[in-house]
């Protein structure tokens, strides 16, 4: 397969592209609950024990570089998700910049924040999950666009 304009590619290329567009999604979601977060809008997992006091102060004190970080990871993998989806190889630097956002805002919480005790198990499962994948999508990218299966 080395013509994008020949060949038709597998249902597995787009069940990952489309996944990975939903995972992006769900992580602008996210980005935008944290950094629209209050203590009025947290009280309800407070009251439920849902949330420790520790976890809803550090997702109040969350500093805006490392937001700006979250933002970048997940906003810069929808648009990677989509340039896949139309076979764009740009897709490729912006899965880079998502992996790099993502290893940014994980080096704040877990070592320059001084906070990682406040994480449950739970929170080191989704990290764990979201590097793997933000990786795996700019190699899939990188892969796709030396088999020349992106434009």
């Amino acid at each position: 397969m080395t013509d994008t304009s020949e060949h038709k590619l597998p249902v597995w290329f787009w069940v990952i592209t489309v996944l990975a567009l939903l995972w992006y999604l769900f992580g602008v979601y996210q980005a935008y609950w944290a950094s629209t977060a209050t203590r009025e809008a947290l009280q309800p997992y407070l009251d439920d024990k849902t949330m420790t006091p520790a976890y809803a102060d550090f997702i109040l004190s969350y500093p805006a570089w490392a937001q700006g970080a979250f933002w970048l990871a997940t906003v810069s993998g929808v648009l990677g998700a989509i340039c896949l989806l139309l076979r764009k190889s740009i897709a490729v630097p912006l899965f880079g910049l998502s992996a790099l956002g993502a290893v940014v805002m994980y080096g704040y919480n877990y070592v320059l924040s001084g906070k990682a005790s406040v994480f449950t198990g739970f929170d080191h499962v989704i990290t764990v999950a979201v590097v793997l994948i933000a990786f795996f999508m700019f190699g899939f990218a990188r892969n796709k666009k030396a088999e020349n299966w992106l434009k």
